[in-house]
């Protein structure tokens, strides 16, 4: 997405992409300033229209970005835009946390299940149905975690 407007006094060209806002600023003087905002680091957006332009704000940490002037056409779908992309790397995190925990979990499992084994409370027949009903429970829930765990030296298999 795409829009301009000023800030600080100066006009500025916006690009959103999925990882970055980077604004661009042609001085005659000073030549082509430019700025980067990763999106890891943006905690809100907002954009608000009035009779001919509009205002375009995000948060960067504890900076408070705002575009001035910004065509009125392109306020909605950029501010819309750039939320999205808030949300879907947010999105992202969450899972990260979710899959780790999960993994985790699932670890600790087929080690508890390992260790009765070994002190006799299971057979290895116990053990293999078990370890199986794990595996199809975790292969429905995230088969990529399941791909990252066999592709390591499995220590419940010794």
């Amino acid at each position: 997405a795409f829009t301009c407007g000023v800030m600080k006094g100066k006009r500025w060209l916006v690009t959103l992409t999925d990882m970055r806002i980077i604004f661009l600023n042609k001085c005659f003087i000073f030549g082509l300033k430019q700025i980067v905002v990763d999106l890891n680091n943006v905690n809100a957006a907002s954009g608000e229209t009035t009779m001919f332009s509009g205002r375009i704000s995000f948060q960067d940490g504890a900076i408070i970005h705002t575009l001035e002037s910004v065509w009125l056409k392109t306020v909605l779908p950029f501010s819309n835009k750039l939320r999205d992309v808030i949300e879907l790397r947010r999105g992202m995190k969450e899972e990260k946390k979710t899959f780790s925990v999960e993994g985790d979990d699932f670890v600790s499992k087929i080690e508890r299940l390992a260790s009765l084994t070994e002190k006799g409370f299971l057979t290895p027949e116990e053990f293999e149905m078990q370890k199986a009903k794990l595996l199809c429970v975790m292969k429905m829930a995230n088969p990529l975690l399941l791909m990252l765990l066999f592709s390591q030296p499995n220590t419940a298999r010794m």
